[in-house]
């Protein structure tokens, strides 16, 4: 009998003692725990393209036409109402890859309250403790990219 441990995930077959096969286009990595892609066009909807990491909605996320053109449609959340989206499964695995991270937002205003507030475009969090937890915010009209105290801030 061929057995996979860690048992493979994400439809990954065990071919042979501790290997597993993955869909390639949309998974890498051992066990297959690695996502080859995401997208979330936040287009009406929260769900991802491939339907691996769809999204739950926290206090009554809306969407809007942008106007520009007529086309198509934004995410719209409201800071004063705690909205958010939260990806709640499975554990987006990015321990020891490469990734890319591309997000277009217009934001109408920022919260600056006091310099440790944020306004948070992602967020991951095996730990909360120095290099566990990745963010990506704006804080103080600044980027910021970090794992947790210890970030690297942008200069515009």
């Amino acid at each position: 009998m061929i057995i996979c441990n860690p048992s493979c995930i994400n439809g990954g077959n065990c071919t042979a003692t501790n290997t597993c096969a993955c869909d390639t286009v949309m998974w890498t990595g051992s066990y297959c725990q690695t996502a080859v892609r995401i997208f979330w066009s936040f287009d009406n909807t929260l769900q991802d393209l491939y339907n691996n990491f769809n999204g739950v909605g926290s206090n009554g996320p809306t969407y809007i036409s942008p106007g520009y053109n007529g086309a198509g449609a934004c995410l719209w959340l409201n800071q004063a109402s705690s909205q958010s989206v939260s990806i709640p499964s499975p554990f987006l695995n990015i321990t020891y890859t490469s990734f890319t991270f591309e997000v277009w937002l217009y934001p109408n205003t920022l919260y600056n309250g006091n310099p440790y507030t944020d306004n948070s475009i992602f967020g991951q969090c095996q730990q909360q403790v120095v290099d566990q937890c990745l963010h990506i915010v704006i804080r103080s009209q600044r980027a910021y990219f970090g794992f947790f105290g210890d970030d690297f801030v942008g200069n515009q």
